[in-house]
């Protein structure tokens, strides 16, 4: 009945949703650090636009979210006709792959990186080739390496979830300067705004003048706090972008996350506030993991990857007797690490308060 593809591939598993956990647990306090979400909510000016046209439900979105992708331009420093908007950054991996990968095609990605790379590729009968570095950094030529007569798509993850870490400005031009330009970049920026302030980590847009096989992902998910509202967008060749039309879903970005990004990229003081909360709760867990001889991998992004030393299972249940929620790292093949997500100051106390239990065992 169903295709063959289907065969290899797993759901995506999600996190539950703070209600439903509230009322699992029996606890009147729960806090989700597994899902990279802001803190600090999304912006009071998103909420009002969304309150503003909440009339307007009845009527079909703007299909090109133009409004939008005429701020983004002006923005972003690029014509309107090279930016695409999508129902989340997932969507735009999805059309990536859809537009680029026939059966038998290869894509590839440096382990860790996000699991819907994988179930998309081989949506589309084709094949991931996963690179494994030496350590966390990226090697630009382990990737080179890795390309072949049948790779048509190569995904970049700057920050990398879940490590946190980025591809430096001088290792991604080495790769972007001896990639063949009829293989497709993917550079997946979701926590830009994290990293931005680093001198070493590069704005992919600012390349894509010079590289039109070059696709750059970002999104209003994390430090715009809009994650419910689902907007991502692509920025890349007018080339590119013409070809992600063809298949994208003709209302895929509905009216009122089309107000609330629009509104939201009028509000930057929130997105700094947002990156100062992160700030301060990174702080707040590294100097708990040095104090304690825990290693971990300093992050760009809203989240830390740590390693608990011992199976992460067990500190998961720990956590959640707490109603603490983190992603262990067997996701990713790695057994005594886990990945934390920032969170309110509260939060955090919360985290290391149950970690010191824990250590006390």
């Amino acid at each position: 009945m169903f295709r063959n593809c289907l065969k290899q591939l797993d759901p995506y598993k999600a996190g539950k949703p703070i209600s439903e956990l509230k009322k699992e647990l029996g606890l009147d306090q729960v806090y989700k650090l597994n899902a990279n979400e802001n803190p600090m909510g999304p912006s009071t000016e998103a909420m009002k636009a969304i309150a503003t046209i909440i009339d307007q439900i009845s009527t079909y979105p703007d299909a090109g979210s133009d409004r939008l992708r005429l701020a983004l331009s002006g923005l972003l420093g690029t014509k309107p006709s090279q930016i695409l908007l999508g129902n989340g950054g997932d969507e735009i991996i999805r059309l990536v792959t859809e537009i680029l990968i026939d059966p038998g095609d290869e894509a590839i990605a440096s382990v860790p990186y996000f699991t819907l790379y994988r179930n998309n590729v081989q949506l589309m009968n084709g094949i991931l080739k996963e690179v494994r570095f030496e350590s966390f950094d990226f090697e630009p030529q382990r990737i080179l390496e890795a390309i072949t007569s049948k790779t048509k798509l190569i995904f970049l993850t700057s920050p990398n979830n879940p490590t946190g870490t980025i591809i430096r400005r001088e290792k991604l031009i080495e790769l972007l300067g001896q990639v063949p330009k009829d293989i497709v970049i993917l550079l997946d920026e979701a926590y830009y705004d994290y990293a931005a302030d680093c001198l070493e980590y590069p704005d992919g847009i600012a390349y894509l003048k010079d590289y039109d096989n070059l696709i750059v992902l970002r999104t209003f998910s994390k430090s715009s706090g809009l994650a419910g509202m689902r907007v991502g967008y692509a920025v890349s060749s007018e080339k590119i972008i013409e070809a992600l039309l063809k298949v994208k879903l003709v209302f895929n970005v509905n009216i009122l996350a089309q107000a609330a990004a629009l509104a939201a990229l009028q509000d930057p003081r929130h997105v700094q506030k947002s990156i100062q909360q992160n700030k301060r709760s990174l702080k707040r867990l590294y100097d708990y993991f040095d104090s304690n001889g825990l290693e971990y991998v300093p992050s760009f992004a809203n989240f830390v990857f740590v390693n608990f030393d011992r199976p992460v299972l067990e500190v998961i249940q720990h956590f959640s007797k707490d109603g603490i929620f983190i992603t262990p790292g067997t996701v990713w093949g790695y057994d005594n690490w886990g990945r934390i997500s920032t969170g309110s100051d509260e939060a955090m106390t919360a985290v290391i308060n149950s970690m010191d239990r824990w250590m006390k065992k």
